[in-house]
């Protein structure tokens, strides 16, 4: 095989599976979507063995079929630190000889520790640098739990990952955030002028999340063995210390209490901590209205369609101005109305411009209350207005002409 000398030769770098669900859902939708911008792309992924064997051959065939290399690179699930300074390692060999070779125009970078590798083949081949920035990844491992900066060894880690945040971020040739609220924030750490700067927030496949009508509601919910005369309280997502299931578990109990035709349907593949959560959280009385069912991507929409009003309640921190929860461009896609939070990425501004739900403070119990008396309301906020007016934002189509527009302004100025 020929090195691709002097061709738009893209060379992405991810820490997270194409396998993984974020993968199938947040990396490889977009990169397909770009490829009329590309001559060739060649993909490095860290993925988990048991998925390499179950799913492999199926992705393999797929990427072929699209001309995309793919090397794979198994993750370290043990050892902590050290395991992962050993995936470092790993990808920063694997790209030193693969760029030797091939000498990719641009290292497209997803997250902060393909970031760090992609600085390294840039001051080593001269190619162009694109940090996708995820979110104020280093900040996050703090409100995750990950770092508690009262030990002096997690002081010490987050000091070091700042500093290479703001050194990747200054080294970037340009940089994709989120969340226009974060602009001020990455300017402020990189010195990067904002003209460098694209904002793509979590989109959606608006041909795969489609329209909830009555008529997918009832199918859905009479698979799901849930009576259709029922208002129904969907979550969707990881269960975590973030993610304030509490809250939404409170917000359940107290709708309950107004009307006794209110169920809950929670979707996770997180299902373990939640039963123990729901037996000390919930009056035993109305447990059995709350149903639980693990999601994958290919289902997602056939158990959303079940859902009146979607809840979404994020812990808001530092890290969060530059979340953007993908549950949301779900569920607009689909028309479903959301309940939110402030604190969070560009939440609130989209869901008031978009008429789209409420935003409440989550904590106050008088504000769950509240809105429980008006989920009607909430509900008539839904349908395919909501759709087509989120579309804009929201679409899969919307991201992949950024990403194109980025791709192509980066190699024209190279070629």
């Amino acid at each position: 095989m020929q090195p691709y000398i002097n061709n738009k030769t893209v060379l992405y770098l991810t820490y997270d599976g194409l396998l993984d669900p974020l993968g199938q859902s947040q990396i490889l939708p977009y990169l397909l979507g770009s490829l009329e911008s590309i001559d060739q792309l060649t993909i490095i992924s860290f993925e988990k063995r048991n998925r390499l064997r179950l799913d492999q051959n199926n992705l393999h065939k797929k990427l072929d079929a699209h001309h995309i290399k793919w090397i794979t690179l198994i993750f370290t699930e043990r050892y902590g630190a050290l395991g992962k300074i050993w995936d470092l390692m790993k990808l920063l060999i694997t790209c030193i000889k693969y760029s030797l070779f091939y000498k990719p125009k641009l290292v497209h970078a997803r997250g902060h520790i393909a970031a760090l590798i992609a600085c390294w083949v840039k001051l080593m081949i001269g190619n162009k640098f694109l940090f996708d920035f995820r979110g104020l990844w280093v900040d996050e491992r703090v409100d995750k739990g990950g770092w508690n900066l009262s030990l002096f060894f997690h002081r010490l880690q987050y000091a070091l990952f700042k500093y290479l945040e703001k050194y990747t971020l200054r080294f970037a040739d340009h940089i994709v955030v989120l969340t226009k609220i974060i602009i001020p924030e990455i300017i402020k750490i990189s010195g990067q002028p904002s003209n460098k700067i694209t904002v793509i927030p979590c989109c959606a496949d608006y041909e795969h999340f489609h329209l909830a009508t009555s008529k997918d509601r009832m199918k859905s919910r009479k698979k799901l063995n849930i009576k259709n005369n029922q208002i129904i309280l969907g979550y969707h997502g990881s269960i975590g210390s973030m993610y304030r299931i509490d809250r939404f578990l409170k917000l359940y109990e107290l709708a309950k209490k107004i009307d006794h035709k209110i169920s809950a349907l929670i979707i996770t593949r997180d299902a373990s901590p939640l039963y123990s959560l729901i037996e000390d959280l919930v009056p035993s009385s109305i447990q059995k209205d709350i149903h639980i069912h693990s999601g994958s991507r290919k289902n997602m929409p056939n158990l959303l369609e079940a859902i009146d009003i979607s809840v979404s309640f994020i812990e808001p921190s530092y890290a969060r101005q530059a979340s953007s929860p993908t549950k949301m461009a779900e569920s607009f896609a689909m028309g479903i109305p959301v309940i939110c939070n402030s604190g969070v990425g560009d939440i609130e501004a989209q869901v008031k411009n978009l008429n789209g739900g409420k935003i409440i403070d989550f904590l106050l119990d008088e504000a769950l209350e509240e809105i429980s008396s008006n989920l009607n309301g909430i509900i008539n906020l839904g349908g395919m207005r909501l759709r087509e007016d989120s579309k804009k934002i929201f679409d899969l189509n919307v991201a992949n002409e950024r990403y194109k527009m980025i791709y192509n302004n980066i190699l024209e100025l190279i070629n």
